[in-house]
């Protein structure tokens, strides 16, 4: 019988060690080849969707405390000058969430509906993340004391630093469509500049500006007093332009 050849010995396999870096590669080079091989829409079946979350732009809180002008009385809530201020800035990529605490017929001393003069607006209205707090008014305080219109303003703007330690304070006087104002008006103007000053709070002084003169017939409604729509539009617009400096986001 021929015989067989001799059997070759089996070559020894030696296992092969991989380094730390050629691991990684492996690991990223299966996680390519796993993502590659996952379902996609072809339109022939279920899509594997994937949720991205975008993160919305914060929001700069802006309270506003103040009378029937800042309410939209006499036309609505929607047309007055804080929500139409909103949508202005929303226009221009924006993001500002409005708290009105503003009260038909208050002011300083003057209640109001609600009970609420502006200090009390305050202490209802004002919240700690609050950015800007405007003030606007009031005629309503004519034939108040004005010793005590001094006090409660300067008690409004410690009630909003209280409560928004961080917050820019904007106060702002009441309008007059007069061209000779009322004395009494005018009074109650001067003394809430003066507590302003004392208070360090800056002021807005609408009749030195001149707010509402010579457009009486489209700004102002049929009373004669409150802002027509087109009014609360060209209020916004002049507000805007006073607090758009004053906003964290807006810079």
């Amino acid at each position: 019988m021929p015989q067989r050849p001799p059997r070759r010995p089996e070559p020894r396999i030696r296992p092969v060690r991989l380094s730390g870096i050629a691991v990684l590669c492996l690991s990223l080079l299966a996680g390519l080849l796993l993502t590659a091989c996952q379902p996609t829409d072809d339109g022939g079946g279920p899509a594997t969707t994937v949720a991205v979350t975008r993160q919305q732009p914060a929001a700069d809180t802006i309270v506003v405390l103040g009378d029937s002008i800042s309410t939209g009385f006499q036309t609505s809530a929607e047309a007055a000058w804080p929500n139409v201020l909103v949508q202005d800035f929303a226009q221009d990529g924006i993001n500002v969430e409005l708290r009105n605490g503003a009260r038909n017929g208050a002011g300083y001393v003057e209640p109001g509906d609600g009970d609420l003069p502006f200090a009390g607006q305050a202490d209802a209205t004002v919240i700690r993340e609050a950015a800007v707090v405007v003030v606007y008014g009031s005629e309503n305080d004519v034939g108040q004391d004005l010793a005590q219109i001094g006090d409660q303003v300067r008690e409004t703007v410690a009630v909003i630093r209280r409560r928004a330690p961080d917050a820019q304070i904007l106060l702002v006087g009441p309008a007059a469509v007069q061209d000779n104002p009322d004395e009494g008006l005018l009074a109650v103007r001067d003394t809430i500049a003066a507590a302003a000053d004392l208070a360090g709070a800056p002021f807005v002084d609408p009749i030195q500006l001149g707010w509402f003169k010579g457009q009486e017939d489209t700004l102002i409604g049929p009373d004669g007093d409150h802002p027509s729509v087109l009014g609360h539009e060209y209020l916004a617009i002049r507000m805007e332009k006073l607090l758009r400096p004053l906003l964290p986001t807006a810079g």
